[in-house]
């Protein structure tokens, strides 16, 4: 199937991808150091080597998560990036930095946030998701307000007086702080805490909110438009129509306004619902995709992923054609009228794929003279007494296996074309 890339996508969602990795996910402990130490200096914040070291990686951590980060295994490792720099640039200095604690929440806080996120991709549970999602927006709150309490205590540290030796040892600036009881000691700072433990909550249930709701709207919407068509509108590239080479399938069930007539329209409706199932199940297996159904119709297009289209398109309506009769037993257990038979044309050539419609409604789908071919083809099912015709073009470009089941049915007239065409159906 169509599986857009998030490289394909417009400029303008790579760097919403990147603000949003960089805001609600990667290197959030880092991202508040780097603010805190910019605070204290300002633009002598760039004269430390180790900060721009920490800042440039930090930009390179999010942009690859960005790209890569989908995957459990590639989001947990590249978010130990920034941190994996910063400490080889600290441990030319010594290995003092190993006992330093802002190194060591650093540490904490990556990991932890890192394993959380691979494990929510990585989980197909949407519960489970949804706790780890909320775990993280916790430990981002976190990360802030334990920069925030060291930022404060080093503060009063450095008005003590304590040396710059002594101000690199975090331990030595939680002393000359006057221990965190002191820190909490003040009004303002327990409000901050408080609020602050309050507000995660608060971000975290919201988060969620939205999570769950994207997922279900995603679901919703790949019921109505298939998966790989909602993804490339999701991410902006299906407006545009464009130019492709596709075989395109029609189906229909022969007699169906008989049958329809006669049976009551739940138990038609039954019988449609697990016909068309067989039908998208199928397509998918041949790496095609189910355009539309049009009544009792059913429309799929293949060679939008590669491959070989035509052979994909015969083998996908020979094997429907095969699993016909288990179909017909499975309806009948069900108390489900069933389809007597079905028909399927198939034609190949260039057709416009991309978004169509009006403003406020749009379609994905495909249009052109061999979408209308292909639905010409199936027509001649009956006509011909076939269960499958195919377009001379389709036939050759099939492989020896599928070519054999075919044999010339001659040239036709076919509606809304001036010459003739030659088509082939399925051997009796």
């Amino acid at each position: 199937m169509l599986k857009p890339h998030r490289s394909d996508a417009p400029r303008h969602s790579v760097t919403l991808a990147f603000l949003d990795e960089l805001l609600l996910y990667s290197g959030q402990y880092a991202l508040f150091y780097i603010l805190m130490n910019f605070t204290r200096d300002g633009l002598g914040f760039f004269s430390n080597a180790g900060h721009a070291l920490l800042l440039c990686a930090l930009v390179v951590q999010t942009a690859a998560l960005a790209r890569w980060g989908e995957k459990p295994m590639p989001r947990f490792f590249l978010s130990l990036a920034a941190p994996a720099a910063y400490a080889l640039k600290e441990s030319i200095e010594g290995l003092s930095f190993l006992f330093d604690m802002s190194h060591a929440f650093f540490w904490f806080f990556t990991i932890s946030t890192a394993a959380l996120q691979a494990a929510s991709r990585g989980n197909a549970s949407r519960r489970i998701r949804m706790s780890f999602e909320f775990l993280i927006t916790i430990l981002n709150v976190a990360a802030f307000f334990t920069v925030y309490v060291y930022f404060d205590l080093r503060l009063t540290a450095e008005a003590g007086g304590l040396s710059d030796a002594a101000l690199r040892d975090t331990m030595s600036v939680f002393k000359a702080g006057n221990e965190f009881a002191h820190f909490l000691s003040d009004p303002t700072h327990i409000y901050m805490l408080a609020g602050g433990l309050f507000l995660a909550v608060i971000l975290a249930v919201g988060r969620i909110k939205i999570l769950s709701l994207k997922e279900r709207i995603n679901e919703l919407f790949g019921q109505y438009v298939d998966p790989a068509f909602r993804d490339e509108i999701v991410q902006g590239n299906g407006g545009k129509p464009r130019e492709r080479e596709l075989c395109v399938l029609f189906a229909d069930i022969r007699d169906f306004t008989t049958l329809s007539e006669r049976e009551a329209p739940a138990r038609v409706s039954g019988m449609l619902n697990a016909y068309f199932t067989e039908w998208e199940e199928t397509v998918t297996r041949y790496g095609g995709t189910v355009d539309k159904y049009i009544g009792d119709a059913v429309m799929a297009i293949f060679g939008a992923a590669g491959g070989e289209p035509c052979d994909a398109a015969v083998s996908c309506a020979l094997e429907m054609i095969h699993r016909l009769p288990r179909l017909k037993n499975r309806l009948a257990e069900a108390g489900l009228p069933a389809p007597e038979e079905i028909g399927v044309g198939i034609d190949y050539g260039k057709v416009i794929m991309g978004d169509l419609g009006s403003k406020r409604r749009k379609n994905f789908t495909v249009i052109g003279d061999h979408v209308n071919t292909a639905s010409r083809m199936e027509a001649l099912c009956k006509e011909m007494r076939r269960r499958c015709v195919l377009s001379e073009t389709v036939f050759a470009r099939l492989g020896e296996a599928n070519a054999g089941r075919f044999e010339p049915l001659g040239e036709t007239l076919v509606k809304g074309k001036s010459e003739s065409v030659r088509v082939w159906g399925l051997k009796a």
